[in-house]
């Protein structure tokens, strides 16, 4: 079962991802010793310290961005971040682009999205998205007439390869799902199957078959199963033990009952 995260999560996700893009960007996978470095580390451990397992979280990420950094310069950093409002620590797009001098071409190559570019306007970046998606519909629509009428043509549509078979639509992509081909060619596995049934077993190999099973599995002719399998002699001794009750003259069944009631 997920759990519903709320938008202030989401939006809380997306700014460390773009932070992280950020920083292997400009830097690569670890920061520089130097001011720029340790502000850029603060930036990225704003939206860390606002989430959950902030303590844990906030040590490992110094560890890796910053492996330079001494325990205790690491300390006094976390607890001056934790020491600031909640609202210090979420900056808007605008805000956080100026601190970061996000330009709109970084903002693109890096995938900045929560971030707004400091050298342009909110009303030039909503001009540039306008353009960006004319630009995107119009290249949709370059493929010219000559090209999809030969792409139509093509098509199993206009050519209609069902009515060359004289079957329907339906009966000629049911076959071509089922058999691979229109024309009802049976695949691989139905050609086996059609094989080993046009060549049968030879008789000879059945009776060595046969030989081999039962001298494995011998069967007693004591069951009625194995009567069948019974020879002329035992048939011979079985009528000779069997007891048997001669009945010439069998007594009525009306007449036994009046002996009866007597």
């Amino acid at each position: 079962m997920t759990r519903e995260v709320n938008k202030d999560e989401r939006i809380r996700r997306l700014r460390l991802r773009d932070m992280r893009n950020y920083l292997r960007g400009r830097y690569g996978h670890t920061l520089p010793d130097d001011d720029a470095g340790r502000e850029d580390l603060r930036e990225l451990l704003n939206p860390i310290s606002v989430g959950p397992n902030a303590a844990i979280k906030m040590p490992k990420a110094i560890e890796i961005w910053a492996p330079w950094m001494n325990p205790k310069e690491a300390g006094e950093l976390m607890d001056d971040i934790n020491l600031m409002p909640i609202w210090l620590r979420k900056p808007k797009g605008r805000e956080l682009g100026k601190r970061l001098r996000v330009t709109n071409q970084m903002r693109q190559q890096w995938r900045l999205w929560t971030v707004a570019p400091y050298d342009m306007t909110d009303e030039q970046l909503a001009e540039w998205r306008k353009a960006r998606d004319r630009e995107r519909k119009r290249r949709k629509r370059q493929q010219t007439r000559a090209q999809y009428l030969a792409g139509f043509t093509n098509s199993e549509r206009q050519t209609k390869p069902w009515l060359a078979l004289g079957i329907k639509r339906r009966a000629y992509y049911k076959r071509l799902k089922k058999y691979g081909s229109a024309d009802g060619a049976p695949g691989s596995s139905a050609l086996k199957l059609l094989q080993h049934r046009n060549n049968p077993v030879h008789q000879s190999k059945r009776q060595v078959s046969r030989a081999i099973h039962a001298a494995s599995r011998p069967r007693l002719n004591i069951n009625r199963k194995g009567r069948r399998n019974r020879t002329a002699e035992n048939v011979a001794a079985d009528a000779t033990n069997r007891p048997h009750v001669l009945r010439n003259n069998p007594v009525h069944q009306s007449a036994d009952r009046l002996l009866c009631g007597l």
